[in-house]
């Protein structure tokens, strides 16, 4: 077409045009619009529901939001940043958050936030919290999630649950009953250097008594524990521990419970604990600090990979499929 033609030719052109982002506009644009109005909850972004690599929902109370795996693992690790900054050992917790989070989705590609029991942080609170730090270490982890992206690991072709602890007791516990084989007694001797290796928690016989009734006895004999008020620790005994020296189960009065159970409520670090009466020194006088005293091991659960062994390995050279195979047992680290 020429001169005149040419020109009604442009015409229809753009007029198709206008009509085309017309149409996206009213298909597309508006009902998410008027969904973020009426409901509070954003419809899932096209980056976020790409086939297999899934997308987490994040409930904030006002607003849910649907974001991709990668993004989600990328908040996770800035929340254990802290933890340390090897490059190998950022890499070693990308590989395990990653196999949780398809483990805990199974075939859906899509899982809530609550399920996963992580702590994330958002781009824009990492923001707030780097500051000046914050393009590096965006930047390390970005890195780092990318060098080991699709991979996860796996036991007799299952994704494995993969726990972790800051620092143990001087060796990770394995699982006794067989159902996680991965899950194996593995050394850590540079955990027991650390500053956080033994805590000591001091209380009274009474306070020690009032907390145990508290959490532990049956509703309906809350007034009675069986626990001796005077002589609290006559009533209490550890019933089983474990290789690693964790406490499997403690009978506390009445009942009995698991050394995670019993640490929890007692606020301690972790299930390796041992308990003493110090109510009378040697000089027969009475301990100003509290009757009884805790000393607890490590800081954590004892279960999956020591943070603290990993980063120094990491320091050491050991790269991120040599820790994750020094720690659990009979894995293969694929692509999902």
């Amino acid at each position: 077409l020429t001169g005149g033609g040419a020109m009604h030719g442009r015409r229809i052109e753009l007029g198709i045009m206008k009509k085309a982002l017309l149409v996206t506009i009213v298909c597309f644009v508006i009902p998410g619009f008027f969904t973020l109005m009426l409901t509070g909850v954003r419809q899932p972004s096209q980056e976020a529901d790409i086939g297999r690599n899934g997308r987490v929902r994040i409930d904030a109370g006002k607003s849910v939001t649907d974001i991709g795996v990668d993004d989600y693992i990328a908040g996770v690790l800035a929340s254990r940043l802290e933890y340390g900054s090897e490059p190998e050992l950022i890499k070693t917790q990308a590989v395990m958050i990653r196999t949780q989070i398809y483990r805990a989705m199974k075939d859906s590609f899509s899982v809530d936030d609550d399920e996963l029991a992580m702590t994330y942080i958002s781009k824009k609170e990492r923001m707030k919290l780097w500051q000046g730090d914050y393009e590096a270490n965006e930047s390390l982890i970005e890195d780092c999630t990318a060098a080991v992206s699709q991979l996860v690991m796996r036991c007799n072709n299952e994704l494995i649950d993969c726990p972790y602890t800051y620092i143990t007791a001087g060796r990770t516990r394995s699982m006794s009953d067989g159902a996680m084989p991965w899950l194996k007694q593995a050394e850590c001797p540079d955990d027991s250097s650390t500053e956080q290796y033994i805590s000591i928690k001091y209380i009274s016989n009474q306070d020690f008594v009032k907390l145990c009734s508290k959490k532990f006895a049956p509703v309906t004999e809350a007034a009675s524990s069986g626990l001796s008020k005077d002589a609290p620790l006559e009533t209490v005994q550890i019933v089983e521990r474990d290789r690693s020296d964790y406490v499997n189960r403690i009978k506390v009065g009445n009942i009995v419970i698991s050394g995670e159970e019993f640490a929890d409520a007692l606020g301690l670090a972790s299930p390796c604990f041992f308990i003493e009466d110090v109510s009378r020194n040697t000089l027969g006088a009475g301990n100003a600090s509290g009757d009884i005293r805790i000393t607890v091991r490590g800081s954590g659960s004892g279960y999956g990979l020591s943070i603290n062994q990993a980063e120094v390995m990491a320091r050491q050279g050991s790269g991120y499929d040599e820790i994750l195979k020094y720690f659990f047992n009979g894995i293969s680290i694929e692509n999902l």
